[in-house]
């Protein structure tokens, strides 16, 4: 599942409330994890840069201080919420309550190495106050793919 991302978001659709977006430069192609975890209650949607072995080298990374982490923390009373990526659009089921955590990974390399500096991860957890039917978004993300490389 594999996708040149250009921006992520997430708003309360109800209101047309942006809660988080992010602007991705460099159109590198990532590809998505999404994970439906204990009923429901928990979705995550990890977005990593399509690079042989990432997730190893980003502890390495870790370690020698050239991987960056920004935070973002969304709490609330929110309706149906909308994941957005680039100009494509995914609901997502919500029951009221929400915890929403987002963790950015950006890559700065202190010498010249063979991978772009940028944008590596973008890691989205959604913490729903019940258990929440969202079996459909794994659907729609692999919609969403298949559809961007045709």
């Amino acid at each position: 599942m594999e996708l040149t991302i250009k921006n992520v978001g997430i708003e309360d659709y109800i209101h047309h409330e942006l809660l988080y977006s992010k602007n991705v430069r460099g159109n590198f192609e990532f590809f998505i994890e999404p994970h439906i975890l204990e009923k429901g209650k928990t979705v995550q949607i990890n977005f990593f840069r399509n690079e042989e072995d990432i997730k190893s080298l980003m502890e390495d990374w870790k370690d020698s201080g050239d991987l960056k982490e920004t935070k973002a923390h969304i709490v609330g009373e929110y309706g149906t919420l909308r994941l957005y990526i680039n100009e494509e659009n995914i609901m997502i089921n919500n029951t009221g309550q929400v915890d929403i955590k987002v963790i950015e990974y950006n890559y700065s390399p202190k010498k010249a190495t063979k991978i772009e500096k940028g944008k590596v991860a973008i890691m989205i957890e959604i913490e729903f106050g019940a258990e929440t039917d969202n079996v459909k978004l794994k659907s729609d993300l692999k919609r969403l793919i298949e559809e961007e490389n045709v």
